[in-house]
């Protein structure tokens, strides 16, 4: 799966990659800035590598700020982003009892106090309200510099769990493979090498020949395919013209366009195609 959606990952548009990782880090897109003419990335190891070094080799400023960027825990009036409120909601720290809330918010302040930035945990590491009290308190002893690292870190924990539900999502939302297979009507035979392209938002995203079977199974390099609007276009004229057959000038049937879409959770697509020079048909293979 993860392989699936790094493919998709590494076609998403510029503007697409920044709005769906650009908060992974908090209210902080310039780090999917600096890496989105990063790709292709090889997997999601890597991207997730690529994006938290950007951040590790970042100004002790930039650090700054973005570790100010992520909210106090506890508090109930603070606006959270989604990805944030979700995370506290699943530690349970939205749901505190006015005791636990006091604890958390005067341990929070005597750490900001300390350090001057916001006390930053992966809460989804911590399995209990003690645990990350625990945490908050052996951390208020911290020198300033350890302190740093140590948010920073936690940072790219918070970060890289956000990067792998995204890319799950994304996983999910497509088709695994697929291919085609191509019969030439007037020979009763499968028609090899005609050129076939597959465009998605008007951009071709392979282009290849069938073979001698006539079929044309897409490589694994463009597998994975988002929900969307698809199209073949198939080479018939060429073909027609390298049998012999007598065509028109120009050609009735030169290029063959099929558009078709592809939905969610499907595991393969497959779109034959029966060709004559006069006409053609097509249906949702299997």
């Amino acid at each position: 799966m993860k392989t699936v959606a790094i493919q998709n990952i590494n076609r998403l548009s510029v503007d697409q990659f920044v709005q769906q990782f650009g908060n992974v880090f908090e209210h902080s897109p310039w780090v999917a800035q600096a890496v989105v003419n990063n790709r292709p990335f090889s997997s999601l190891h890597e991207m997730i590598a690529v994006m938290t070094g950007v951040v590790k080799r970042a100004s002790d400023e930039k650090k700054l700020a973005l570790i100010r960027s992520h909210p106090e825990l506890g508090y109930d009036k603070i606006k959270l982003t989604a990805d944030s409120q979700h995370e506290q909601n699943q530690a349970q720290l939205t749901s505190l009892t006015k005791e636990q809330r006091t604890t958390l918010i005067e341990l929070n302040e005597a750490y900001r106090e300390k350090f001057h930035f916001p006390f930053v945990i992966c809460v989804r590491n911590y399995n209990s309200y003690d645990s990350i009290i625990k945490a908050l308190q052996m951390r208020l002893s911290s020198s300033a510099k350890k302190e740093m690292d140590t948010a920073i870190a936690e940072i790219c924990q918070i970060a890289t769990l956000r990067i792998e539900d995204i890319a799950q999502k994304i996983a999910q939302t497509t088709a695994s493979s697929l291919s085609t297979h191509l019969l030439d009507l007037v020979s009763g035979q499968p028609a090899a090498n005609v050129k076939v392209v597959l465009y998605h938002r008007d951009k071709a995203v392979f282009e290849g020949y069938t073979d001698q079977n006539g079929r044309c199974q897409l490589p694994a390099s463009v597998q994975g395919f988002v929900s969307g609007a698809y199209q073949f276009a198939f080479y018939v004229a060429d073909y027609f013209k390298k049998q012999g057959y007598a065509l028109t000038d120009p050609p009735f049937l030169d290029v063959i366009r099929v558009d078709f879409g592809i939905t969610r959770n499907v595991g393969h697509y497959h779109v034959p195609l029966l060709i004559s020079p006069y006409g053609f048909s097509t249906y949702k293979g299997s």
